[in-house]
């Protein structure tokens, strides 16, 4: 009866020692738990379940510091030619000071059309592709293969840009004034011109229906600066104007419908078609570059606040909203963004030294990171890309 009595002594002390470790382990738990929330909320990260998971994948993936995806060609090229790139139906396009050609993914020249440019600024909508000397006077502008028009401006060039008809805007230097915007239609014929003696012109685009041009800059004739923004219809007739107090506009960017996206240095602004508000959103962090996704999506890269973490350091997050300015995704970026490359649903972020790409929801859809510094990242189609660094191409199969 001895041996029983001792073995029923020994069972309650037996119990509670585990009871004692659960315990510790279940405070422990909660510990870290609760650090780690506290670590995502000082990070600036949205403590839901999308994000919560990116955010452990990015950081505790055996594959996360490895490339998902395969290159599946090189060439290289002379860094001191000064060379721009982007692509164009399929092919890759070079712009140097002499001429503009058209390359395969392999770097051998399809074709090639002779020019005079020193500082090229490159910008391609549809078929078309417009190319202008940045601070010099000559323009030209390609459909496919051949040179539909160009010209040799009076006045210097400080912006341009192309809508997806061919639809032409220069923003140009002219005595007198603080800007100049001139807009050709597809056949390089002049539209109109408008200047601004005390408007600093930024940019201008033709709206995709070719009905509107949108007009930014900023406004220098009060004490503080502000933004300016002017609608006019297609022959230079002002809609409307908006302006905005202490703040810089950085992008504005045409969204489904003639709908406006207007992006300063401080908030974003989406617009109807009749220049009625549909939703605004002010800016806690800077905003690095912005774009528009299927016409219908705006995606913003913000630096964060908090330069190191414990986790990891610089990051970017990247936001993407809804046409009503409801929050549809989000992706958790490392280092810095610097451009915003889209091509249908697939969105291209490019630091100093990695691509990633995601879709509208923010889901990782490959990465690529490279030794050399990234210059730009090109669609050449929604599963391939076109990687520049400082002295090759590199073409990127995604997915």
């Amino acid at each position: 009866m001895k041996l029983d009595l001792n073995v029923k002594k020994t069972k309650p002390e037996h119990v509670g020692s585990k009871f004692n470790i659960i315990i510790s382990l279940l405070l422990f738990a909660a510990i870290l738990v609760t650090a780690f929330l506290v670590y995502m909320k000082s990070q600036n990260i949205d403590l839901n379940p999308t994000s919560i998971m990116q955010f452990l994948s990015d950081n505790f993936s055996s594959s996360s510091t490895q490339n998902l995806e395969t290159v599946s060609s090189v060439f290289k090229y002379d860094d001191g030619e000064r060379s721009s790139f982007t692509t164009l139906e399929g092919d890759i396009i070079k712009c140097n000071r002499d001429s503009i050609s058209g390359l395969d993914r392999m770097g051998n020249e399809k074709w090639q059309i002779g020019i005079s440019m020193s500082n090229s600024i490159i910008k391609t909508e549809g078929s078309y592709l417009l190319i202008g000397d940045k601070s010099g006077r000559d323009i030209y502008m390609l459909k496919g293969k051949s040179v539909i028009w160009n010209k040799k401006l009076d006045s210097n060039i400080i912006n341009i840009n192309v809508n997806q008809h061919g639809y032409v805007t220069v923003i140009e230097e002219q005595k007198g004034y603080n800007g100049v915007v001139v807009v050709y239609d597809p056949n390089g014929k002049e539209i109109f011109t408008k200047g601004k003696a005390d408007i600093y012109i930024l940019d201008a685009k033709v709206s995709p229906d070719n009905s509107q041009v949108l007009i930014s800059g900023i406004d220098t004739s009060g004490v503080s600066t502000n933004s300016f923004l002017e609608l006019t219809n297609l022959y230079g007739k002002i809609v409307a104007d908006i302006k905005g107090e202490d703040e810089i506009i950085s992008s504005i960017l045409y969204m489904k419908d003639n709908g406006i996206l207007v992006v300063s240095d401080i908030k974003a602004k989406c617009y109807d078609r009749k220049q009625k508000e549909l939703w605004a959103e002010s800016f806690t962090e800077d905003v690095l570059t912005s774009n528009i996704c299927l016409n219908k999506y705006a995606v913003f890269a913000f630096r964060n606040v908090s330069s190191t973490g414990f986790f990891k350091g610089n990051t970017t997050t990247v936001k993407i909203y809804k046409a009503n300015g409801q929050l549809y995704g989000s992706y958790e970026a490392d280092g810095e963004v610097r451009n915003i490359t889209i091509n249908g649903g697939v969105i291209a972020l490019n630091s100093e030294s990695s691509v990633f790409f995601i879709n509208t929801k923010g889901k990782l859809l490959g990465k690529y990171t490279d030794t050399m510094s990234i210059v730009g990242v090109h669609f050449l189609s929604k599963s391939e890309a076109a990687v520049v660094t400082g002295n090759s191409v590199k073409i990127i199969k995604i997915g």
